[in-house]
């Protein structure tokens, strides 16, 4: 080993003459109006979602064609049926219980009335009594006067003076006095039992009404325009209120949970945070999802921000709306995983690049008009994986280095791709030269052609 390592023969060295060049890409700076678009992803899923329940118990009898999981159905569509029989009967025994309080409450107002009249009678005998006992006193008075006029010496007789007829007509507005106290106090019950038998009959309306929307409620309708996710009841099962029979979804829209950071933010035009904002403007959204073969598409729109920064990931959760996801070619499915692109601000004024084409985040290469690299430092408003906003010192038309260079320094020499250059060897040169590493590289090993 150490004779084949010592007993090698010695390359023969070839001297080139010139510099290699560095060959790059460059790309001219164009100032433009740029719309920015937000790119993010998410699940979809229902905007309504619940279970289908009784409110009444009963045995299943009948179930719609539509009852199974996968079939859509409409709103007010009859999905199940429970057995009516019990309802109906119960029915028609609150619709008789009604009909014998309304004949109660009929003969209380009957009564009502005749102790109204009762009480007036009593009312107009007072009033008779009393003027029967004003009558009294003014005969009485009148025979006294006369007695006087007579200069009669003796003492006029209680009966001349009328006495004995005014007590009895005091004592007569006594007791109808009395009479009509007893039938107010009798009316006033009377009408605290009107009262009662008018709620009675009120309860028994309501109890008609409730046996009403029992018997309805045998007929479970759909709430709302939807599909069926699973079902978990059949013909014949004996079901409680609260029992859930299915789970459902609404078809009229979907939602989309789009997660998007404080820069992403910036860019888009969303509702504002305000209770008293109404009837703002809409953001547009492109949701897409790829099968492998081919790439669909639905347009939505941002419909609200959702109240809360997420603490673990700090983003923010915008809410995207899909109106009839399953009347276009691709249906859009609650649980399937899509991609959004929101459309955002126009940027005015920026240069649009290749990513590789920025340098440490803060500056880029001009090819000048002399082929070097000159330095220029930018001010970058947006990057992604492919493209990079910036602004800066740059003017429209000049070459904007787009090539990776790790050894690259201001005034290098470069070439353009696709132009021609002077060749030395099998090498291109450069009338300036490099310097550093490169500078190492002109003695190099003969190589066969």
């Amino acid at each position: 080993a150490y004779k084949i390592i010592t007993s090698k023969p010695e390359a023969k060295k070839k001297k080139v003459e010139g510099d290699f060049v560095t060959v790059v890409e460059v790309e001219k700076a164009q100032r433009v109006d740029y719309p920015m678009t937000v790119k993010s992803q998410g699940l979809v899923r229902a905007l309504t979602q619940g279970t289908l329940a009784p409110e009444v118990s009963g045995k299943i009898v009948k179930t719609s064609a539509n009852f199974f999981a996968g079939k859509f159905f409409e709103k007010d569509d009859v999905l199940l049926e429970i057995d009516r029989r019990d309802f109906e009967i119960s029915l028609i025994k609150a619709e008789a219980q009604f009909l014998k309080q309304q004949q109660m409450y009929k003969q209380e107002v009957i009564r009502t009335q005749n102790f109204n009249s009762a009480v007036t009678m009593a009312q107009n005998k007072v009033q008779q009594a009393k003027l029967t006992l004003t009558e009294e006193q003014a005969r009485s008075e009148q025979a006294l006067e006369d007695w006087h006029k007579l200069s009669l010496k003796s003492k006029a007789s209680d009966l001349l003076l009328r006495k004995p007829q005014m007590q009895a007509a005091a004592s007569a507005l006594k007791s109808s006095e009395s009479e009509l106290d007893t039938k107010k106090r009798q009316l006033t019950l009377i009408d605290a039992q009107l009262k009662a038998a008018k709620g009675s009959v009120d309860s028994a309306a309501a109890e008609v009404r409730q046996k009403k929307l029992d018997l309805q409620r045998c007929s479970i309708k759909a709430p709302y325009r939807g599909r069926i996710i699973s079902k978990s009841v059949s013909v014949g099962q004996y079901v409680n209120p609260g029992k859930v029979l299915a789970d459902i979804y609404s078809i009229d829209a979907v939602e989309i949970r789009l997660p998007v950071s404080a820069a992403q933010e910036a860019l888009l035009n969303l509702p504002e945070d305000a209770p008293d904002k109404k009837n703002q403007h809409k953001t547009s959204v492109l949701i897409t999802h790829s099968t492998g073969l081919k790439t669909y598409k639905w347009q939505g729109r941002i419909e609200r921000v959702e109240g809360m920064i997420d603490q673990q990931s700090r983003q923010n959760y915008l809410i995207a709306q899909v109106e009839e996801p399953f009347a276009q070619t691709k249906a859009l499915k609650p649980g399937l995983f899509v991609k959004a692109e929101i459309q955002g601000r126009i940027l005015k004024d920026v240069f649009v690049f290749p990513v590789t084409a920025i340098r440490q985040n803060k500056y880029l290469w001009i090819v000048d008009e002399n082929s070097q690299l000159q330095k220029r430092r930018v001010d970058i408003l947006w990057r992604d994986q492919k493209i990079v906003l910036v602004r800066g010192d740059i003017k429209n038309g000049q070459q904007v280095c787009t090539t990776v260079l790790s050894f690259a320094e201001q005034g290098l020499a470069v070439r353009l791709k696709g132009k021609k250059a002077p060749r030395a060897g099998n090498y291109a040169v450069s009338p300036k030269g490099l310097k550093g590493k490169r500078a190492a590289m002109k003695e190099l090993p003969e190589v066969s052609k």
